[in-house]
């Protein structure tokens, strides 16, 4: 082989090469170009009244026999409430996107649940009034009830975390003071437990009919 053909076939493999390599860098840039913050708010449509704050900075996982890219967020938005027109609604959930051949492509945005934001919250009158009429068993549960040895006393927690997670369901935590049996040192012991109390109506803005409470 003389010296000029051997010259050509290391071009060649040189080029050959330097295409691959420049090939698989093309790929990688677009394996690695997960979606920036600003193609997120232009899928879910993020526009003048609404706004996003991304809660987690995405991973690639395998779900549902495919690998996606998952990203979770908050999303405050007008509820379009007749009875209250300036309150908003939180959204929490998870971005999705579909990876294909390292491509992006936005899927879903899988909701995990809703807060109402702006809903005047229960008076203490309100609320002393309906769990007086609904009786301290409902609050306490029938076990504790059963042991309790004195009246119970009861407040709304001075840091209520009231969440509404409809225009007809508001939860928030409520002290409880009272003395109780004790099955273990059979003796009476003072106690003072946080329980998380949800009221629910029937329509917006009417008087609460049920309650469910749960101890913290």
């Amino acid at each position: 082989m003389n010296a000029y053909n051997m010259l050509t076939r290391k071009i060649a493999r040189g080029s050959a090469v330097a295409s691959f390599f420049l090939l698989a860098g093309v790929l990688c840039t677009t394996a690695d170009a997960q979606p920036s913050d600003a193609r997120i708010k232009k899928d879910l449509k993020i526009t003048k009244g609404k706004t996003i704050r991304f809660t987690s900075k995405g991973s690639k996982r395998w779900e549902n026999l495919k690998y996606v890219w998952v990203r979770d967020a908050e999303i405050i938005r007008p509820a379009n409430i007749p009875e209250f027109p300036d309150v908003k609604v939180l959204v929490w959930g998870t971005i999705v996107y579909d990876i294909t051949h390292g491509k992006y492509s936005y899927s879903k945005f899988r909701v995990g649940y809703n807060s109402y934001l702006g809903i005047p919250n229960p008076t203490t009158e309100d609320v002393k009034a309906f769990l007086e009429k609904n009786g301290t068993k409902k609050l306490v549960g029938s076990w504790r009830y059963n042991n309790i040895v004195s009246d119970v006393s009861y407040k709304i927690a001075e840091d209520p975390k009231w969440e509404w997670h409809t225009p007809k369901s508001v939860s928030f935590n409520v002290i409880a003071t009272y003395d109780i049996l004790s099955s273990v040192a059979k003796a009476v012991e003072s106690v003072e437990q946080v329980f998380r109390v949800r009221l629910y109506a029937d329509k917006i803005k009417e008087p609460w009919i049920n309650m469910l409470s749960s101890d913290k």
